[in-house]
């Protein structure tokens, strides 16, 4: 009696649980109320969210994600804040190194500067006594002869040698050697050492004086070249501010055209309106060596140089 259930599996093909599904299936067909009812039988029950809470949950997840991101952005501004600062004190930092460089490098150069301005100074003043030296011992190693008379020899030779060849007959410098105020000696001595033909004035010195040395020469030519050299220009005059003021207001009131320059007829016309005993020709001869430019014209810088330069200029004038 037991094997019944079996056998009744067995009849029919299907596993003991298949009733049960079958019964569900007839849950569709014929309880009439669908597939929700059935599920409704075999599962619990959960109320689905109310809406209100669905919004807040999502403006709560907007607002987390907003909070984050504006959380990013003050962390990044933060960061290139915190890199400008940085990168600004590095600059600082540069730039005050920079200006202690450069200050070391100015105070070595001034320290170089004096050390060379001392070695000048040193140099110069060797070389002062060096000088000093050579005059003394040319002076105590020379022949028998004066300044005077040296400079008289050269004054003769200078007359004969009318072409400035540098050449002059022996004949002509007999003839001028009598005529001249030089002791009788020199004459005699010139008489006795003289040669045929044409000398040159450092061989007519060495005609006179035959005993002396190269040294002795040499101070002979120091002491033509003292003589015979020109005189040493003026010192410019500078003009203060208050001179410069007048000077540029003579040439703003001259300066007819308003051009910038002045012209011959204007140089003349202020000239001679300012200064008393100027003529014509002054001024053409003045005009014509402050043209540095020659632009027939005399800029500002021209027309003071003139003014000062021609002694023209006492500060007096208004």
């Amino acid at each position: 009696m037991a094997a019944e259930p079996d056998d009744a599996v067995v009849l029919t093909g299907q596993p003991a649980e298949e009733p049960r599904r079958n019964s569900r299936t007839a849950a569709f067909t014929m309880g009439g109320h669908g597939i929700a009812d059935s599920f409704a039988e075999s599962a619990p029950a959960t109320a689905p969210p109310a809406p209100d809470n669905l919004e807040e949950k999502r403006a709560a997840a907007i607002a987390a994600r907003e909070a984050a991101r504006r959380e990013r952005i003050n962390a990044v501004k933060k960061s290139k804040f915190t890199k400008n600062l940085e990168r600004k004190a590095a600059e600082e930092k540069a730039e005050a190194a920079r200006k202690v460089e450069e200050a070391r490098k100015a105070h070595l150069a001034e320290i170089e500067a004096k050390r060379q301005a001392n070695i000048l100074r040193k140099e110069a003043e060797h070389k002062a006594k060096a000088d000093a030296l050579r005059v003394r011992k040319l002076h105590a190693q020379r022949a028998d002869f004066k300044q005077a008379d040296v400079l008289l020899l050269h004054k003769a030779h200078a007359l004969v040698d009318a072409d400035k060849s540098g050449s002059v007959s022996i004949e002509q410098l007999k003839d001028a050697l009598r005529a001249s105020a030089l002791p009788e000696g020199l004459v005699s001595s010139f008489d006795r050492n003289k040669k045929d033909g044409s000398v040159s004035l450092d061989e007519f010195l060495k005609l006179i004086y035959p005993r002396a040395s190269a040294a002795d020469f040499e101070l002979m030519r120091s002491w033509i070249d003292e003589a015979t050299a020109p005189p040493p220009p003026p010192p410019r005059r500078t003009l203060s501010p208050h001179e410069l003021g007048e000077v540029h207001a003579i040439f703003s009131k001259y300066d007819d055209d308003k051009s910038g320059g002045l012209e011959i007829k204007e140089l003349k016309a202020a000239l001679k309106g300012k200064f008393a005993g100027v003529d014509d020709a002054q001024v053409d001869a003045m005009f014509a060596a402050a043209d540095q430019d020659e632009s027939a014209t005399l800029d500002r810088d021209e027309f003071k140089a003139l003014l000062v330069g021609s002694g023209l200029w006492d500060g007096e004038q208004r």
